[in-house]
């Protein structure tokens, strides 16, 4: 745990002097404050927070930094808290599959079995 202390700090020094501290703290800070809005379920919010973690130890010049920033501004931007009016009125949802969803048949009339 000490040498895992010391690397660290090590690290923290070297992404400072490249500049890159700064702008990655922020951007962290950012994250954390958009998963705190977001309202997600608790698994949700302990993967994003994990994934803030790996993204500060691999600093702004990694590519996998960019992987990680793609899945963050996905998962805070999903509808945690909202939900929708389930629609029950099964001629207006095969109106709409009709119109909206060409082909696939079978997968129309499963889904539209699932209501009945």
């Amino acid at each position: 745990m000490q040498k895992e202390y010391y690397l660290r700090e090590q690290l923290k020094v070297i992404q400072e002097e490249l500049g890159d501290r700064d702008g990655i703290q922020a951007e962290i800070e950012d994250y954390k404050k958009k998963i705190e809005k977001a309202k997600m379920p608790k698994e949700a919010k302990e993967k994003a927070l994990y994934e803030i973690s790996r993204m500060e130890k691999l600093g702004s010049n990694s590519p996998e930094t960019g992987v990680i920033r793609t899945y963050l501004d996905w998962v805070v931007n999903l509808p945690w808290s909202k939900e929708t009016k389930d629609v029950e009125d099964i001629k207006k949802v095969r109106e709409v599959l009709e119109k909206e969803h060409f082909g696939l048949e079978d997968v129309k009339r499963e889904y539209l079995s699932t209501l009945l």
